[in-house]
């Protein structure tokens, strides 16, 4: 146990190293401080034990390697950092993870950036619950620069290399091995911008289950694939924003699509929104039994897609009848825009394309 009463401290590798049934906790009244690590786990990593990390006061700066800010690998960690305009900067599983325990990270108030590599910001690994809070201030959130795509036929169909982010609420199962967890990003407040590439933003695969939830404020949602309410291979992905001029963009299997015997939801409940993609997005069920539901509520909304997206249900050659998938789009207020090649607008009753893609405007 340490108690810190004041000052601008730094704090170089702190934690102990990995003892089961260890416990650690370090409290900071006051200060504006620095925590680094690269030799230990981080502030707020439980590795088989208990770790807390509680910081009241001061603008922090969190910057390390792997394993810290609220971190659980067969234990549990917490971090809670009260005030100020905080950076956190780490490696991979940081920032509210877990895989067989569980890592809680929040926020209470400030201007926050938070950098992650991957599998980080509301990560819930196998067995894991990893949950990021934050409740107040205009926040950056960014993940996933490091680490490859190596499947030749994605990079083809992208024409370049992009790369895994699993973060930012995203529930990671190992297909076939093992289901996933549950990963869990709440942002409660303030401006904010969230940047990722492959699997992120309300996103989960293989039975895992991910949540991104923001409250309020006009806010910026930029991924690749495999992001913003999707999910894939029996998994769950919800992305909820309940006010303000929000603007999503995405490439493919984006924006409310469930892929492969999952569900993928997004909605959106005030504002005057932009969702930007290029195909399989946007309301879409893609190879059996999958589910994508766009949900708009109010406001004077735009939608542009290229091809198979606005309510579009998608069945490959060779699979049965019964098992086509499910696309639903679905506008319940206001003057919106449909900029999609040769279709026309949804209307109230309905366009329907592709057999079993819905996309409805009020």
């Amino acid at each position: 146990l340490l108690i810190e009463t004041g000052g601008n401290d730094v704090y170089d590798n702190m934690n102990p190293t990995i003892t089961p049934g260890s416990l650690s906790v370090i409290i900071d009244l006051s200060g504006n401080d620095q925590v680094r690590w690269d030799k230990t786990p981080g502030p707020g990593a439980g590795l088989f034990g208990l770790d807390i990390w509680m910081d009241l006061s001061g603008d922090d700066q969190y910057i390390g390697r792997n394993y810290g800010i609220g971190t659980g690998l067969f234990g549990a960690g917490l971090l809670w950092d009260r005030a100020g305009d905080d950076l956190y900067k780490s490696g991979s599983m940081g920032q509210g993870a877990a895989q067989y325990g569980f890592g809680v990270m929040m926020d209470d108030a400030g201007n926050d950036r938070y950098i992650a590599e991957l599998a980080s910001q509301g990560f819930g690994g196998p067995g894991g619950y990893g949950v990021q809070v934050d409740r107040s201030g205009d926040d950056y959130y960014e993940c996933g620069s490091v680490v490859p795509d190596r499947v030749a036929a994605r990079n083809q169909r992208h024409g370049g290399v992009h790369y895994f982010s699993l973060c930012q609420g995203y529930g990671y199962g190992m297909r076939p091995v093992i289901s996933g967890g549950v990963g869990v990003l709440l942002e409660l407040a303030g401006d904010d911008k969230y940047q990722a590439d492959m699997f992120a933003q309300g996103a989960a695969t293989w039975f895992g289950l991910g949540v991104l939830t923001d409250v309020a404020g006009n806010d910026i949602f930029l991924a690749y694939e495999h992001c913003q309410g999707e999910a894939l291979h029996a998994g769950a992905g919800f992305l909820g924003d309940w006010s303000g001029n929000d603007r999503y963009t995405g490439h493919e299997h984006c924006q409310g699509v469930g892929v492969d015997r999952s569900i993928g939801f997004l909605v959106d409940e005030l504002g005057d929104d932009v969702y930007r993609a290029n195909h399989e997005s946007q309301g879409a069920g893609v190879k059996p039994f999958g589910i994508g539901l766009l949900l708009e509520l109010t406001g004077n909304d735009t939608y542009e897609a290229a091809s198979k997206a606005q309510g579009y249900s998608l069945l490959p050659p060779g699979f049965p009848g019964e098992q086509r998938p499910l696309g639903v789009l679905m506008d319940l207020h206001g003057s919106d825009e449909y900029l999609y090649p040769l279709l026309e607008q949804p209307n109230a009753k309905g366009r329907v394309q592709a057999y079993r893609g819905l996309a409805i405007d009020r």
